[in-house]
């Protein structure tokens, strides 16, 4: 602990970090079930391969966008999980960050509702890219507001550690910047530039 800083602050800071994760998880948890929920449903309930087939055909569109989404929450969800482990308490700052970037995750929700609804609209899938840059950024924001000084971080990070923390999520947020232009192409293109997000991951740890 600090001696600079009154004791009584950073008790109310570590338990501010435990409701602040709690309020994440289960942020989290309920984007992942809107997106279960909006899995499409056959309109007749014909028990036949070929049934089957012909649904998954006429639905792929709209399944393609909610793997999208699926993949992506995880994705997020592991890079918090990470961010938010070496964390020791947290402050106002990096608090309103953080509810930032909750808002951002759920400003994607709503794009990928709107691209489920409105089958192949470019609008509804570059929301979707800006604001999984938007997490990212507020992301690497938090992060540095964290390790500056080691104000917020655990003391068995070591700066090697927090170096490759920032490095990961900084390319995360390239890896969904570089799917922007491609949302304005159509959704078939979007999907698969989702692809070129490792890319974008490992060019910037290498270069970092």
């Amino acid at each position: 602990m600090n001696p600079n800083i009154p004791a009584a602050k950073q008790e109310r800071e570590v338990r501010q970090l435990h409701r602040l994760e709690f309020l994440m998880d289960v942020i989290f948890a309920l984007v992942l079930w809107r997106i279960f929920s909006r899995l499409p449903a056959p309109e007749n309930f014909e028990l036949s391969s070929e049934a089957f087939t012909q649904f998954i055909i006429a639905s792929s569109a709209e399944l393609e966008i909610i793997l999208v989404g699926v993949v992506l929450v995880i994705v997020y969800w592991l890079q918090n999980n990470l961010l938010f482990g070496n964390l020791r308490k947290t402050d106002n700052r990096h608090t309103a960050i953080s509810i930032l970037q909750i808002f951002s995750l759920l400003l994607f929700l709503y794009a990928n509702r709107l691209g489920i609804v409105f089958q192949g609209n470019t609008g509804s899938l570059l929301l979707q890219s800006i604001s999984l840059v938007a997490v990212g950024l507020l992301a690497v924001w938090a992060w540095h507001h964290a390790i500056t000084d080691r104000l917020l971080i655990s003391d068995n990070l070591s700066k090697e550690e927090a170096g490759i923390a920032r490095s990961n999520i900084s390319g995360e947020t390239i890896g969904a910047a570089i799917t922007i232009p491609f949302a304005l192409i159509g959704p078939g293109v979007w999907t698969l530039s989702w692809l070129i997000y490792p890319l974008g991951r490992w060019i910037f740890k290498r270069l970092g």
